[in-house]
């Protein structure tokens, strides 16, 4: 059985009565139950008439005494469903009508998450703003009802479109019970971001993701919506804090899968785990001399962390080059170096190099690229910032240049984000 599950957090008359047409159009012969989960201003009035009898349906309240975050309200109402799978529908979206038998398809060739395409819409399904296709959005025409629309084409399931909230797998999203229960559910203690804080679980946890090429949901972006409204601060905030938390272990994920080389750079004596250490000195896994040529094949990494290393390197073209002929397209570089704006950069004398914030901008920009005859060696920015790691190094005047990227090769599938 498919449970569909919608936490409700507001009434609509007009709103509710396109979402439940929707669920009544569906072409899914097998059964399946709506749960629906009223919270917030929904418990204080009653849903329409039509809600409470539609086809399925079955209301659960999440009681009003109760103030949860939304991971804790999604929880919930996920733990209510009786379904072997389970299939999100916020209250103001729409399934298309094959959207249910495409998914129980999907389970049934073994998935254990999938999701789907999506049309963006205003309105009585006026088009909504186009993603910038600068980030590698496409779109399609799509027509629902008579109406003239842009079927949003969701990035496929990979570590670079996990990392970030605005690339993940977007509407429809289902998971299997089995899957959903065995990875905790939705995060309780988060008050927002909780959907992408699970899907990269579900992603770090080696389960089947699955993506339908396919206009399965409809997503209302109405003002006033969770994506206009005032809480976009927040959920920028708790976007970063996820990509934070699981950058590395995703980055680690990447290489395994790929059967790649995961090279932690000057870690002899104490690399971390998940990789192989690179040092000067045994006891070293690979004992060289990074100022030379790096004894790895080209595209034989799949991540690399430098921190406080790159200092120490007398040519700085050299180590970008180097990093970025070794990783595979997509590849990741997580780098942390102490800035030459800061005391940091030039206290230790066995410094070699100076390294800001700017220095990465001639290999990820093009219009610095052409100033040292860079043709070839790009990176596409996940993060690229200096700041004080610390009070202490603030009190030391000892910032750090973070970047974070990967790395694109010749031929190599577009990765998602913004490309410079």
């Amino acid at each position: 059985m498919i449970s569909v599950i919608t936490p409700a957090h507001k009434v609509s008359i007009d709103i509710w009565k396109q979402t439940v047409d929707s669920m009544s159009a569906q072409t899914y012969q097998g059964p399946y139950e709506w749960v629906i989960c009223p919270n917030g201003k929904a418990l204080k009035s009653s849903l329409p008439d039509y809600v409470e009898q539609a086809r399925n349906v079955r209301i659960v309240p999440f009681k009003e005494e109760t103030h949860g975050s939304i991971g804790l309200i999604k929880n919930f109402a996920f733990s209510q469903g009786k379904g072997d799978i389970l299939v999100e529908l916020d209250w103001d979206d729409i399934l298309m009508p094959t959207a249910l038998e495409e998914v129980a398809k999907a389970f049934d060739e073994g998935a254990d998450f999938c999701s789907s395409n999506a049309f963006y819409f205003v309105g009585d399904f006026k088009k909504s703003q186009r993603f910038n296709s600068a980030y590698g959005w496409r779109w399609r025409p799509f027509t629902y009802n008579g109406h003239e629309l842009d079927e949003i084409l969701s990035f496929p399931v990979s570590a670079g479109s996990i990392l970030s909230i605005h690339n993940a797998p977007d509407h429809l999203r289902a998971w299997k019970r089995a899957t959903y229960e065995q990875l905790g559910g939705h995060d309780v203690s988060l008050p927002v971001a909780d959907d992408h804080d699970l899907m990269i679980r579900t992603y770090l946890a080696g389960c089947r993701m699955v993506h339908l090429d396919r206009c399965l949901y409809g997503y209302r972006n109405d003002p006033g919506n969770t994506v206009n409204s005032s809480r976009n601060a927040e959920i920028q905030q708790f976007n970063h804090a996820n990509y934070r938390k699981y950058l590395e272990p995703v980055a680690l994920k990447f290489a395994k899968d790929s059967s790649l080389l995961a090279l932690d750079l000057g870690a002899g004596f104490n690399h971390q785990p998940g990789y192989a250490s690179v040092d000067a000195v045994a006891p070293a896994d690979f004992v060289c001399d990074l100022n030379e040529r790096w004894p790895f094949e080209d595209n034989s990494v799949g991540v690399i962390r430098a921190h406080d290393i790159l200092e120490h390197l007398t040519d700085k073209q050299h180590a970008v080059s180097e990093i970025h002929r070794v990783l595979a397209h997509g590849g990741f570089i997580l780098s942390f170096t102490p800035s030459a704006l800061g005391q940091g950069g030039w206290q230790d004398p066995t410094h070699k190099s100076a390294w800001v914030k700017n220095s990465w901008l001639y290999y990820t920009k093009s219009q610095f690229m052409q100033y040292i005859r860079n043709n070839d060696i790009r990176f596409l920015t996940h993060c690229l910032c200096e700041e004080h790691p610390s009070p202490w190094h603030k009190e030391m005047g000892i910032p750090y240049v973070t970047f974070e990227g990967q790395a694109i090769k010749p031929g190599g599938a577009r990765l998602p984000g913004l490309m410079e």
